[in-house]
């Protein structure tokens, strides 16, 4: 046997997948044919093992550090700034009139960002929030990102991004307003930013605190891929957080329907959902 050798035979390939689908809730031997084996090989070859096996015995070691890099492997693309405007705009001209008519005896607005990546999209409903929010100083806006890499929660916390983040318009007139430019480098330069939103590490697989009420929640996750057991859980958590009126946005090519009766649709709205009545 050639110990140098990075491809993965049948059993290695079946003890990766399970790891993923324990951790993702993606079965890859169906979804992505050879090109997550592909990710592992040049991942075992970066670190410098000699073989696929160091990887795995390191990980049935319960290598946690080493885990989490090679899950950063299959998490989303980072998105920037602004990336879907319309469904922004849709939260700016009807969401946000919305949750001030509905929440005006408690005062308060909660969004939750789950799976927050390194925060763009965090940040920018924040900015959303600060701008309509101008006239209601006494209410309370609390916008959470959420994502179970540490790093990822690090990066967003800091505020500090690349300008290829900014990449639309809106997105140029954010980093004008609240962020200030160091080197090539945006950072973010807001008070009031920082003190509406905050990041913690949260695996979607938790239990979610039925104590915390959300007018809105916004998750990237590819749903489509997800195992069903998986999506259940998950929009069965969504539901139990959000307020009666609260809304529900997803990727465009992800929907609720069909896995939870618990959402209706908007119509000319792709990926923006809402609790039935």
């Amino acid at each position: 046997m050639n110990i140098f050798s990075y491809d993965l035979d049948d059993n290695q390939e079946l003890f990766f997948s399970k790891l993923l689908l324990r951790q993702t809730g993606v079965d890859y031997l169906i979804h992505d044919s050879k090109n997550w084996t592909d990710q592992i090989k040049v991942f075992i070859k970066r670190k410098r093992f000699k073989n696929v096996d160091t990887l795995i015995e390191k990980l049935k070691c319960g290598d946690t550090e080493l885990l989490i890099e090679l899950l950063t492997l299959f998490k989303p693309n980072e998105l920037g700034f602004y990336h879907n405007t319309d469904q922004l705009k849709y939260c700016n001209d009807v969401m946000i009139p919305q949750f001030i008519k509905q929440g005006v005896q408690q005062q308060n607005i909660s969004v939750w960002c789950a799976g927050c990546n390194k925060g763009e999209e965090t940040y920018s409903f924040s900015a959303i929030f600060d701008q309509q929010m101008i006239e209601f100083p006494d209410w309370k806006v609390s916008i959470m990102g959420t994502d179970v890499f540490p790093s990822d929660i690090d990066f967003a916390t800091a505020g500090i991004y690349p300008k290829e983040s900014f990449q639309n318009e809106a997105a140029t007139k954010l980093a004008d307003k609240y962020f200030q430019k160091v080197g090539d480098h945006y950072q973010l330069d807001s008070d009031k930013i920082r003190e509406i939103t905050r990041f913690q590490i949260y695996n979607l697989q938790d239990d979610v605190d039925n104590y915390q009420q959300y007018d809105l929640i916004c998750c990237r996750t590819h749903f489509k891929q997800m195992v069903p057991e998986w999506r259940h859980k998950i929009f069965d958590s969504f539901v139990k957080v959000l307020k009666p009126w609260g809304y529900l946005i997803l990727n465009k090519i992800d929907s609720p329907l069909g896995i939870t009766n618990s959402f209706s649709c908007i119509p000319g709205h792709p990926g923006i959902y809402q609790l039935s009545d």
